[in-house]
């Protein structure tokens, strides 16, 4: 997986499976680092000078706003997403229901009671946190523990991201989406055929009426209904990850590891 943040439209990061590092500050694309450490899954920061990488074996790395990092996780399982409130309250998700948790001075494990796969993590505060993974795994965190929600599907979700407590979305295996109002999750889509595996691998919006899912193709969803959004390239490429500043700046990664901007 790959993966892509920015804290603007002037500082965006990228990961790739290589353990290469890109940032793009405006105008170009440049290579700041190759971390030489298997895949990088995941990029995310609370600003310029607080950026989180996490990837295979545990490892993960720390930008200051002038050097990378190695940070010590305590574990050796390959992390696929990382995600946090602020420099003092990051998450990082994994196999084997790995949750790992870094308050600013060290990373810790967490108990997430689950041995499933676990490959999204995203909450609206410290208190709604939310992580998901296979077989429609999704797990909560209040603040103090983590306890599982029965997601609506036996899908695999890949992703999650909301506007808040009330509104979340979840993506994943055979084009599934599930949404929570804050009381319940309901399934909005899913593939054409239950017989062919067409995946979903990241989510995003500018508001609860312009969300993305993205992965072998990409929709936008208006506050009522989804539809599919044409894309520049074959359809045999496949879309890892989507973000974006606001409406008219979304970022959507290939897994070749090149970038559209849009919408134009």
């Amino acid at each position: 997986m790959s993966d892509i943040w920015g804290s603007g439209p002037n500082d965006i990061y990228l990961t790739n499976v290589n353990s290469k590092l890109y940032h793009f500050d405006g105008k170009t694309w440049t290579l700041v680092q190759d971390l030489k450490w298997g895949w990088l899954n995941s990029v995310w920061g609370s600003g310029p000078n607080d950026v989180y990488v996490v990837g295979s074996s545990g490892s993960a790395f720390h930008f200051d706003g002038k050097t990378w990092a190695v940070m010590a996780t305590g574990t050796n399982t390959h992390l696929y997403d990382v995600w946090g409130t602020g420099p003092g309250d990051v998450y990082a998700v994994g196999y084997d229901g790995e949750i790992r948790h870094h308050d600013g001075v060290a990373w810790s494990a967490m108990s997430s009671g689950t041995k499933a796969l676990l490959r999204g993590v995203w909450g609206s505060d410290p208190k709604h946190v939310y992580a998901v993974g296979e077989k429609g795994t999704v797990l909560f965190h209040d603040g103090s523990s983590w306890s599982p929600m029965n997601s609506g599907t036996n899908h695999g979700l890949g992703s999650v991201w909301g506007t808040g407590p009330t509104d979340v979305f979840a993506a994943g295996d055979h084009y599934t989406v599930a949404h929570f109002d804050g009381n319940s999750w309901t399934v909005t889509q899913t593939a054409p055929s239950p017989n062919v595996n067409y995946m979903l691998f990241g989510v995003w919006g500018s508001g609860p009426d312009d969300v993305y899912v993205v992965g072998d193709d990409v929709f936008n969803y208006d506050g009522s209904s989804w539809t599919k959004v044409p894309m520049p390239t074959s359809s045999a490429w496949r879309f890892d990850s989507v973000w974006g500043t606001d409406a008219s700046n979304v970022y959507i990664l290939y897994v070749e590891g090149f970038v559209v901007q849009g919408p134009s």
